[in-house]
């Protein structure tokens, strides 16, 4: 069983025995640690630092992003070049949606793994967020690649990603707020 060990000045958990002679984090002395004990067991502990769940939310954030401005610059071109950017952002909007199915599917993980109540307010949310994300992905994908790049089609489509870059970063947000679960709830 690994043995823990937290710094008093920053809070920052590292296992006894690797940290050297100051806090990786912080700077403070090694002498500044105190044992820690998480409070959980060690498969669930083993679940919680393979991380999947915020290393797949940065691909489908980064996608939409890009996606939006990739859509608005090929707008702005002329007619005649703007086939190449069309055709990036063809293939951009088929990935968004599966980015952000494997996103939801390893949060769905972390939660089991990370939360006692796994059906919160903030995950309800985050569900929400997720679902309303993956269905603007999929609309934008639907008339990005049946090229439907009439007035009304344009206007529907940078109104599509739009929503989607804000739908992410409310992720993101909410998110932000479940990062320290863990600590809290073994403290």
């Amino acid at each position: 069983m690994r043995s823990y060990i937290k710094c008093s000045v920053c809070g920052f958990i590292g296992e006894d025995g690797k940290i050297q002679q100051v806090c990786p984090s912080c700077g403070a002395p090694l002498t500044s640690f105190k044992h820690y004990a998480y409070g959980i067991g060690d498969k669930r502990l083993s679940n919680l630092t393979l991380r999947i769940h915020p290393m797949l939310v940065h691909f489908p954030q980064s996608i939409s992003v890009l996606s939006l401005v990739l859509i608005i610059i090929a707008f702005l071109m002329k007619a005649d070049a703007r086939g190449e950017m069309i055709l990036i952002e063809k293939i951009i909007s088929i990935l968004l949606p599966f980015s952000i199915i494997a996103a939801m599917a390893a949060g769905m993980f972390d939660a089991k793994a990370r939360l006692k109540d796994t059906n919160g307010p903030i995950r309800q949310q985050k569900m929400k967020f997720g679902a309303l994300f993956l269905v603007t992905s999929g609309l934008s994908a639907i008339l990005i690649n049946y090229e439907f790049f009439t007035p009304l089609g344009i206007v529907l489509i940078l109104l599509l990603n739009t929503l989607g870059v804000i739908f992410s970063v409310l992720l993101g947000i909410k998110g932000a707020s479940l990062l320290n679960v863990l600590v809290q709830d073994a403290s």
